[in-house]
């Protein structure tokens, strides 16, 4: 399953299985989103960030274009919209939108933001790290 690959991934780089949506949700806090923030979680899978980010933040959606994750993901949190179509996306309607572990699941070509780019009415910030080495092992800065 999705989640059973996730937690083999997670499990390879030493960390517990909550440990990078924890970063992940430290950083947009330090970035200064207070918990009113509307997210969105785009590229939410099964929801596993999704579920975290709801302890934090007000408001928060899900994306995701496999239509089987987001049945996963609405019957873990049946209050949570989920929509697994991009058209669906309401123009200017999240303040935050996370969009982790998703860019490799996509064609080079098609890796611009659109629909996002046509949709916000705010600033975007993109943050990439890269990975450094440690005791033989790469590790998120």
């Amino acid at each position: 399953s999705y989640d059973a690959l996730v937690e083999d991934a997670v499990a390879a780089s030493g960390e517990p299985t909550g440990y990078f949506a924890q970063y992940k949700i430290g950083r947009i806090k330090r970035l200064g989103a207070p918990a009113s923030s509307r997210v969105l979680d785009y590229g939410c899978g099964t929801g596993n960030l999704t579920e975290l980010l709801l302890d934090e933040f007000d408001h928060v959606e899900g994306f995701d274009p496999s239509s089987g994750s987001i049945a996963v993901a609405r019957e873990r949190m049946p209050q949570t919209t989920f929509v697994d179509d991009a058209s669906q996306i309401p123009a200017a309607a999240f303040d935050v939108v996370v969009m982790a572990g998703v860019l490799h699941h996509v064609q080079p070509p098609d890796r611009g933001l659109d629909p996002l780019d046509q949709r916000r009415d705010c600033g975007v910030i993109r943050e990439v790290k890269p990975l450094e080495r440690h005791a033989g092992r790469e590790r998120i800065r």
